[in-house]
């Protein structure tokens, strides 16, 4: 699916199978078309659990709702480039990694245990409504949790 960056995106909805609470994985294929105008730029997530995407048009990064608060997990913009590529995020706490066509690019601690704090918010694939999308080409897009509902 190609998603433009203005105002594309696909709502999920808000079904318990979607609510992730601790250790998850999502993954993808994905090539980025433009540049990231929007200033926080969603690839997948909730406005309230976690999101993954660009901040500031710019940094890739992470974010997750932990029991002391949010937490930001950065990551390379090189990441994702214009080129198809097979990413995955794998949350196992306390370490969360970074992968690319296979190959671990970056292995994280997290200091506190992520925790799902709203059940039933709209996950949000590609973008959301009030910060514009993500120029992006996605492909096969799946999310799993070992704790989900």
């Amino acid at each position: 699916m190609r998603f433009g960056g203005v105002n594309t995106f696909l709502e999920c909805g808000t079904s318990d199978s979607l609510f992730f609470d601790g250790d998850m994985t999502f993954e993808m294929w994905v090539k980025r078309h433009g540049l990231i105008q929007a200033e926080w730029a969603l690839l997948i997530g909730d406005d309230y659990n976690f999101t993954f995407g660009y901040q500031s048009g710019q940094n890739l990064r992470l974010w997750y709702s932990g029991d002391l608060g949010g937490m930001i997990e950065p990551i390379e913009n090189d990441f994702i480039t214009d080129r198809w590529s097979h990413i995955a995020v794998v949350v196992e706490y306390p370490r969360c990694r970074f992968y690319k066509n296979g190959k671990l690019v970056r292995d994280l601690y997290m200091p506190m245990k992520g925790l799902a704090q709203v059940r039933n918010a709209t996950t949000w694939i590609a973008g959301r409504p009030e910060s514009g999308g993500c120029p992006v080409d996605l492909d096969e897009v799946r999310a799993s949790s070992a704790n989900s509902v």
